[in-house]
């Protein structure tokens, strides 16, 4: 019976924490406007490829959606969905009375891994997920797992803002608008052991040696630390809730853009007695746009109706000058971009995974460290995205997800450069997860 099933479930979300939430995803100028009185609560259980969804009587009829489609309707207060890809899932919950909406609820829930995904040290937040419940006036989110972190302690930063910390693996939103895109980000910090940190300072004493450089405090400092990142992308709901909830998405491609750039129009080199005072730079701030940048990786992924699927992949560099001490320039070259290019690719009718490999060198100087990173995607037909890698903290680094062809773009990932220094190992990487 219902009842049995609802009391199993809330007790059994009592252990599990973060895997149940409830949700009444409506403003209050959609209740004043359509009646919608936000009372909907649903609830969800995930395993390896099932979830289970249910909700309490608010309606005649309920209409449910899977990944934007339409999956079923009638007046059940139940839904089982089987047989799931392995990954993130979105599934809204629509009640009516006479013919109208009256309440929806939405969420976003990863499946349970078939294979536990164990940390490594390429990444130790690689198996984490993040889960999103959009309220009537709260985003909620949470972890499947303990980020890294020296106390348990996370700061939780809003598109680049830090809004709040949190000591569970949640946390709660409430200051939050209609029809916004919100890009979240949860940070953990943690202090490496004693003999790698050794190991390190050894490493480092060669490098100042062999280049001529000296380290600040703050950055042998940063050297003893690793910055952990998981993340999601929640877009609230919006005001205009009938047409959104009957408009078909069909989105035949999508594109993940990662770019590297030097925020500023030049940039000091840091090693002393190669003749090259300043490199130029991009000039510019974050942006999918832009056509300045160090590097640029585009990978397409495009799903057509037979099931066949596509997938490409288009690297660029952009020019590399450099200035004498009397500011003239010096000379202008473009670097290879064989060192970049995706690998252990797999696609279905569904999604496409693949890994990213990328390191791009100075044209000039084969010695300066090159700019490094790598990353682990599965993009699926639904518009959903999971991410996972770790990169150098210089230059600058983006990551969007666009539809393709369309307009629709979604900031994934967004990082500042900490300085040029951390070009060299062994200055730690930044680590990332993100699950739109």
């Amino acid at each position: 019976m219902i009842w049995k099933k609802f009391l199993f479930l809330f007790f059994f979300s009592l252990f599990l924490g973060s895997w149940f939430y409830w949700g009444k995803p409506l403003s209050a100028k959609e209740e004043e406007n359509s009646n919608l009185h936000g009372k909907l609560r649903v609830q969800y259980e995930a395993s390896r490829d099932t979830i289970d969804v249910i909700w309490n009587k608010t309606g005649e009829k309920y209409q449910v959606y899977l990944d934007q489609k339409k999956v079923w309707s009638g007046s059940k207060q139940e839904k089982t969905f089987t047989d799931l890809e392995e990954g993130p899932h979105q599934i809204k919950v629509i009640a009516f009375n006479d013919g109208k909406v009256t309440d929806i609820s939405k969420i976003k829930v990863s499946t349970v891994p078939s294979v536990v995904r164990k940390r490594n040290e390429k990444n130790p937040v690689a198996h984490i997920s993040v889960d999103s419940v959009v309220l009537k006036n709260q985003i909620r989110l949470s972890w499947s797992h303990p980020i890294p972190d020296d106390n348990q302690q996370y700061e939780v930063y809003r598109n680049e803002e830090k809004i709040g910390e949190a000591t569970q693996q949640y946390f709660v939103d409430t200051n939050i608008k209609p029809n916004q895109e919100y890009n979240y980000e949860i940070i953990g910090k943690k202090k490496i052991d004693r003999e790698t940190q050794k190991k390190n300072q050894e490493q480092m004493a060669q490098v100042e040696k062999k280049y001529k450089i000296k380290l600040k405090p703050e950055d042998k400092e940063a050297m003893n630390y690793r910055t952990y990142t998981v993340g999601t992308t929640v877009n609230s709901l919006s005001t205009d809730i009938e047409t959104k909830t009957q408009a078909t998405e069909y989105r035949p491609g999508y594109i993940v853009r990662y770019m590297t750039f030097i925020p500023t129009a030049y940039a000091d080199n840091p090693l002393a007695g190669t003749g090259v005072a300043k490199f130029g730079g991009d000039n510019r701030g974050f942006s999918w746009s832009s056509n300045k940048y160090r590097t640029r990786s585009d990978i397409y992924a495009i799903f057509y109706d037979s099931g066949h699927t596509s997938f490409y992949d288009a690297p660029d560099v952009g020019r590399t000058t450099y200035y004498d001490s009397k500011g003239f320039l010096g000379g202008s070259d473009w670097a290879s971009v064989d060192g970049i290019y995706p690998h252990n690719i797999t696609k279905t009718s569904s999604y496409v995974s693949y890994s990213m490999e990328h390191s791009v060198g100075n044209p000039f100087d084969p010695g300066y460290p090159n700019i490094d990173y790598e990353y682990n995607a599965t993009i699926y037909k639904s518009g959903s995205l999971s991410i996972d890698g770790n990169h150098d903290q210089a230059p600058n680094h983006e990551i969007y997800i666009m539809t393709y062809p369309g307009d629709t773009i979604s900031t994934v990932h967004r990082h500042s450069i900490v300085s040029f220094l951390h070009l060299f190992p062994p200055l730690p990487n930044c680590y990332f997860n993100y699950t739109l």
